[in-house]
């Protein structure tokens, strides 16, 4: 019922609440992009899910200067450039022009194959959907026509992806991460596959760094900086469970189920 928490992580190792952003409604999922924030948030007691959009211009009072109501309930969000997407659980993704913070624009609706995660990159959505995990390379270089131009099926969970400079890389429990090669969007082609730890939920690409989120088995740094080679540069323990994980200038910001972990890029345990 706090709405949005802002929290001041200049010095990550003493965290400060700022203030909290009061969203009139119960906020579920954000993500940030430049210098604006994405929401989510439901009415309690109501089917009514929001997005709103947050100028943070000054970080520790974001300001409100956008809302739409959505047909997407409690829908994770991407963005790239002036486009958004939305999707539920087993749910459509929708396309939105961002490029007018004020008046969101719906664009378009990718029909349901019950999509569960959505990675936006350049001219393209990567998806996993479907009974058998399946992943979708889809062209939104017209956005307001979506068109799905491959496919691939290789996956026993398909939890989490992210996408970049030609590769997708999906998070598939106790088979590590899968590696693909979407350099030709119409042909997926598998690279390799990265061992983890114990349980690999999700990935955050940063630079040249892919940082894998492995439950109970911490954080995992790799480096993918070069074509077919995947060099495990760090890795870091912690509390609880990592289930996903945000990085800006360094410092990763966990979703460590129980607590937020802060913690520096170069300062991880050494590996065993």
């Amino acid at each position: 019922n706090e709405g949005l928490l802002v929290v001041d992580a200049t010095d990550p190792i003493n965290p400060e609440v700022l203030s909290p952003a009061d969203t009139s409604h119960c906020s579920r999922l954000l993500t940030v992009n430049n210098e604006w924030l994405y929401s989510s948030s439901d009415v309690p007691g109501s089917d009514e899910t929001w997005l709103k959009i947050w100028n943070l211009d000054n970080p520790a009072s974001p300001e409100l200067v956008g809302q739409q109501l959505i047909d997407v309930p409690f829908p994770n969000m991407d963005v790239y450039d002036e486009i958004m997407s939305l999707n539920g659980f087993n749910s459509d993704i929708e396309l939105w022009d961002i490029s007018v913070p004020e008046e969101p624009m719906f664009l378009s609706r990718i029909d349901n194959l019950g999509y569960r995660y959505a990675s936006l990159y350049g001219d393209y959505v990567y998806a996993i959907g479907g009974e058998n995990n399946i992943l979708y390379v889809i062209d939104i270089i017209d956005p307001e026509n979506p068109e799905i131009l491959s496919e691939y099926d290789g996956f026993d969970y398909g939890y989490g992806l992210d996408a970049g400079l030609g590769r997708v890389y999906v998070t598939d429990g106790d088979n590590g991460v899968i590696v693909l090669d979407v350099s030709n969007p119409g042909r997926i082609e598998f690279e390799a596959n990265i061992q983890t730890r114990e349980w690999a939920t999700d990935c955050t690409i940063d630079g040249t760094l892919l940082y894998i989120c492995d439950a109970s088995g911490g954080m995992q740094i790799t480096d993918i900086s070069e074509d077919g080679i995947f060099e495990e540069m760090g890795w870091l323990n912690t509390p609880g469970r990592v289930m996903t994980v945000a990085v800006e200038n360094g410092i990763c910001y966990i979703a460590d189920y129980y607590d937020l972990t802060i913690g520096y890029y170069g300062e991880y345990n050494s590996i065993p």
